[in-house]
């Protein structure tokens, strides 16, 4: 709870800094304009005409500029964070967060700078906001297998796995009847900053070798294609086939 407040109090801190280097410019500017006679009423009547056409011209920044503002004081991640954003084209780690834009290390390698209005208007997923978080691992066998079975050789080799946490404890439940398998997902939890994608690889590595040593098929897609009747075959060919049939 306190580094949760003083990382708060860190971001406003930031926030209230750059609002306030940005009043005491404006302020000394209107200062140092009166200072050599210029008629100060006259030129904000003019910058308020003036402003609106800047508010249009500049609606881009401005709302970027709002959105930082939002994102600083609402604090939905920080540095260091691993979220999704961007309706999940991004996925990566931040590095930093301004008055107008996220920036991102994605885990393919690219530097991603993201306008701070489309991180705040897409789902923000913070993969890191709690200590650990669950990955599911869809796994299918054939038809003339045991589900049960599967689940049982299943199970103990993904609390074999260093990287899963043993509580809860790995789980392996039916999920659905699919077109060419029983399909059942893993469900496993571990330290939310571990390697995701390692861990995946471990379990289904471990869920394959299971599966191996009980002769347990993990099956192909397959198709069952029907034939009609060809259309011009004749019925003297039709009876034909059923007398060949019959002997």
């Amino acid at each position: 709870m306190l580094r949760t407040l003083a990382r708060r109090a860190e971001g406003g801190g930031q926030l209230i800094g750059r609002l306030a280097a940005l009043a005491i410019a404006s302020i000394g500017f209107v200062y140092a304009l009166s200072s050599i006679g210029v008629e100060v009423g006259l030129l904000v009547g003019a910058l308020g005409i003036g402003g609106i056409a800047l508010a249009f011209a500049f609606q881009d920044i401005l709302e970027n500029f709002v959105a930082g503002v939002i994102l600083q004081v609402k604090r939905p991640f920080r540095p260091g964070n691993i979220i999704e954003a961007g309706e999940g084209r991004h996925l990566g780690i931040v590095r930093e967060i301004d008055s107008r834009s996220v920036i991102l290390d994605m885990f393919s390698g690219e530097r991603v700078i993201l306008p701070a209005a489309e991180v705040l208007k897409s789902p923000i997923i913070n993969w890191t906001a709690r200590p650990r978080r669950r990955v599911a691992v869809p796994i299918g066998i054939h038809y003339r297998d045991d589900p049960q079975r599967a689940i049982d050789v299943i199970e103990p080799r993904l609390r074999e796995i260093d990287e899963v946490l043993p509580d809860p404890a790995p789980r392996v439940l039916l999920s659905s009847l699919g077109e060419s398998s029983v399909d059942l997902t893993a469900y496993v939890w571990h330290e939310a900053y571990g390697d995701i994608f390692w861990i995946q690889h471990r379990i289904v590595q471990e869920a394959k070798a299971a599966l191996d040593e009980a002769g347990i098929e993990i099956p192909f897609p397959q198709r069952v294609l029907t034939f009609a009747p060809d259309p011009g075959a004749s019925v003297i060919d039709v009876r034909t086939v059923e007398d060949a049939e019959r002997h």
